[in-house]
């Protein structure tokens, strides 16, 4: 069996509408790219207006189909083929505002999303055709077009301007394309437009192949011809790592900073071309403000005319990879910070987090203010550096790194009242009594840690504290806040040994390795590792390899 009638098997099948379980043995990203939840991350985040009527133009198997028509109140879905339009009516088949369309083109025969628009795109009676389907009342408030505009060979304004004529005077187009400067392109990941590694550094005019298996547009190449086409009203998000499986989404106004390897996680779908590893190269990007310029993929919102505003977001955080019961998002807004569900199951979480930062506050712990509406935390943006990246302008200075972890250790003591060794969760499961576990808390904040507080005044100010575990070890706590620190600073090795901060603070080698496989179980389980092994098994690179690659250009 082919790839789309075994994704066509897996819809078919499955009952829950969701998928990740179901997939977690495939090999191939095409599985995932149609049917994982991860997908998305690329718009469970953007705020469509209530009422909303919106066109779909490049469906696939219906990834996204449903989070439109759970947001908006018509969706009309174009899929590429007849197999893939029944496919999704089969996806969505309790949804009655959906229409799934799809065209016939005489002669041409559809395997995939990318022969249809090569298709169409190849000849301009073929885009008007496409277009007279459209009758001349409809308009539309939005129309998504993901990755679509790399997969037309030609006609790109023409195609353009043809959906602007059918969106509303105040409506607005979502587009989510590849960027060929993309940092990841020029480590030497293959594109996917092209199946080749490099093929966008060519550019159009050199480069036969582009005109046969469509063109990737670089950043000012894709606002021009916007701007030529009408839609001067744009707004430029950076989905990271990218449109595919966004784990963070930037934006002109909020870039990312030298620490992105934090909290974005690289995945790489071959890395056998590869010749330098991108993680390790944003640094220098950012420092020299280049990010715009080599973003793997943009996703513009854009607009005809002076009607609406664009969205204000700036930047979101996306943790869609852990399911509906714990999958938030975080969202800033101007002065304001939102985190809220991206399910509706996942009101008990946010509940969770604002439980546990009144908690901390009843302690007389400082905590960033935090405000409940509904199943939504609000903040105060703060301009203050996070206490991660202040450690890194002190990471040559043994005393004040020092004073930083003494400052948290007490935190963690005054976070919570002590219970009795006796009643130490941690032992149901590994009976090592003799170890120093030092005191039992009865309730232990596992993110009272530098990524997850502020650096203002020299004081230390709590934020967003999701995950909690009662009658714990507060050494767990404290192991989290120094294995995380080290492993993001690691030049602190070189001031301060992290041994020195293991003795200090009563870790022997056995009570270290018993907190690690304690965290290894605790990410397999919130990341949902099994489900979600096709992203997390990509991550690596291989540093050899890549050294061999340089050298065979030199033959």
């Amino acid at each position: 069996m082919g790839v789309g009638t075994n994704i066509r098997n897996y819809i078919n099948n499955n009952t829950s509408g969701i998928f990740d379980a179901d997939i977690k043995d495939e090999q191939e990203l095409i599985y995932f790219y149609h049917l994982s939840e991860m997908r998305k991350s690329l718009y469970n985040w953007y705020e469509f207006k209530e009422g909303a009527r919106l066109l779909e133009i490049g469906a696939g198997f219906g990834a996204l189909t449903g989070l439109f028509c759970e947001r908006c109140v018509h969706v009309t879905t174009i899929a590429e083929n007849e197999f893939r339009a029944e496919a999704i009516r089969e996806r969505y088949k309790c949804r009655d505002n959906l229409d799934v369309m799809s065209y016939a083109l005489p002669g041409v025969t559809i395997n995939s999303d990318r022969d249809f628009y090569k298709a169409v795109s190849e000849d301009e009676s073929r885009i008007d055709a496409f277009f007279e389907n459209f009758g001349g009342n409809d308009r539309f408030d939005y129309i998504v077009l993901t990755g679509v505009l790399e997969q037309l060979t030609s006609g790109h304004a023409k195609f353009l301007d043809g959906l602007r004529q059918i969106l509303s005077p105040e409506g607005k187009m979502l587009i989510a394309t590849e960027n060929r400067y993309g940092l990841k392109y020029l480590c030497g990941e293959k594109e996917d437009v092209s199946g080749l590694p490099f093929f966008g550094v060519h550019g159009v005019d050199s480069n036969a192949v582009s005109s046969a298996q469509g063109y990737p547009f670089s950043r000012n190449e894709l606002l021009e011809l916007l701007d030529g086409v009408g839609l001067t009203q744009h707004k430029l998000f950076y989905p990271l790592p990218d449109y595919r499986f966004p784990l963070q989404v930037y934006t002109d106004d909020y870039l990312p900073q030298k620490n992105i390897g934090e909290r974005v996680l690289f995945y790489h779908d071959d890395n056998r071309s590869l010749i330098a590893d991108e993680k390790k190269l944003y640094s220098d990007i950012i420092d020299n403000g280049a990010f715009p310029f080599v973003a793997n993929s943009f996703l513009v919102e854009c607009m005809q005319g002076e009607g609406s505003e664009l969205s204000p977001i700036t930047f979101v955080a996306l943790t869609t990879d852990r399911g509906p019961e714990a999958a938030l998002t975080t969202v800033i807004k101007g002065d304001e910070v939102e985190k809220k569900p991206l399910y509706s199951e996942g009101g008990k979480s946010i509940q969770e987090v604002f439980r546990n930062v009144c908690e901390m506050k009843d302690r007389g712990l400082p905590v960033i203010d935090h405000e409940l509406k509904s199943d939504i935390i609000s903040m105060p943006y703060i301009t203050a550096p996070a206490l991660m990246d202040h450690m890194r302008t002190i990471s040559d200075d043994r005393n004040k790194i020092a004073d930083i972890f003494e400052r948290l250790w007490t935190m963690i003591l005054q976070s919570s009242d002590e219970v009795p060794e006796s009643q130490n969760k941690i032992l149901e499961y590994s009976d090592n009594r003799e170890l120093n576990w030092g005191p039992i808390l009865k309730k232990v904040y596992m993110e009272m840690m530098p990524m997850n507080c502020f650096y203002i005044d020299g004081k230390i100010y709590f934020f967003d504290q999701e995950f909690s575990r009662e009658n714990f070890p507060a050494k767990y706590a404290m192991y989290r806040a120094v294995f995380y620190s080290y492993v993001n600073i690691p030049e602190m090795e070189q001031v301060l040994p992290i041994a020195e901060v293991k003795e200090k603070y009563g870790y022997d080698d056995k009570l270290w390795q018993i907190f690690m496989a304690e965290e290894s179980r605790f990410v397999s389980s919130i990341r949902r590792l099994s489900d979600n092994r096709f992203f997390y098994d990509r991550l690596g690179v291989d540093e050899a390899r890549m050294l061999d690659n340089a050298k065979r250009l030199l033959m």
